[in-house]
């Protein structure tokens, strides 16, 4: 967030300025929703308040949401002011139970959302993250290490496993796999995280005409493919633990993202 403004409780103000505000919202466990915006804006954002809120009430016991009008104004007036083109743009919303935060991320590749230009290669690293179905620091904190750990194993991205085999995520993302033209999705009471995307995959996979079945993602399974789904769409796995995969539903579904 160097040099760029953020939006703290509503009001627009430079980091320096608020450095002990931020430490003491940014040292405990937090809720975070990624919201990627097009043209200053974003379709999801009573979903992303939902999900905060669920996340706040399972982390903290209360929690206090600004509205969907009040976050939408705080976004535009956020991006305005730090002079983000009226492109795409992933914006990361803070919240404890008291306070909330924006804070712009990156000026996304894609307009829209789309299937990622590039293929990753992953590896399988198990570890069990504390509150796993709610987007948080904690749950954060672990994908960032599982992803680190995995580029030093020369792969690019981590899938997580947990101790009986069940693949929930690829870092804090949605993960789907497919076999024979039909998705799975692991469920979030087994460790998937609870996301605005997770939701746009099930759209996906309606509008395609093809099933998609709410079923633990079993590690040794016989996959054809899998891909993740997040703010700037669909990515494709190349790989995962040397099994290769296609990519030929990744396609399809990427016909069936929102415009």
């Amino acid at each position: 967030m160097k040099g760029d403004r953020i939006c703290l409780d509503g009001n627009l103000v430079p980091p320096a300025e608020a450095v002990e505000d931020i430490d003491s919202l940014l040292s405990g466990n937090y809720a975070y929703q990624d919201i990627q915006t097009f043209g200053y804006s974003s379709p999801y954002l009573e979903e992303h308040l939902r999900i905060a809120g669920d996340a706040l009430l399972s982390i903290h016991g209360r929690g206090t949401l600004p509205s969907a009008g009040e976050l939408g104004a705080a976004l535009e007036a956020l991006l305005r002011e730090n002079r983000y083109p009226a492109g795409s743009t992933l914006v990361r919303l803070y919240l404890m139970p008291e306070r909330w935060m924006l804070s712009c991320v990156q000026q996304q590749l894609y307009e829209e959302f789309a299937l990622w230009h590039s293929r990753l290669k992953a590896i399988t690293v198990q570890y069990v993250a504390p509150f796993a179905s709610r987007q948080c620091a904690v749950s954060l904190m672990c994908a960032r290490v599982a992803d680190d750990y995995a580029v030093r194993c020369g792969a690019e991205v981590a899938v997580r496993s947990d101790r009986d085999g069940v693949l929930s995520s690829s870092g804090d993302r949605t993960l789907v796999a497919v076999r024979e033209r039909i998705g799975y999705l692991t469920p979030t009471g087994s460790g998937a995280p609870e996301d605005v995307y997770r939701g746009i995959a099930e759209s996906c996979f309606r509008r395609a005409g093809m099933a998609l079945h709410h079923e633990p993602i079993a590690g040794e399974g016989e996959w054809d493919e899998m891909m993740v789904f997040g703010p700037q769409g669909i990515i494709s796995l190349k790989s995962l633990d040397e099994r290769m995969f296609y990519n030929t539903a990744a396609l399809k579904l990427s016909l069936a993202l929102p415009k």
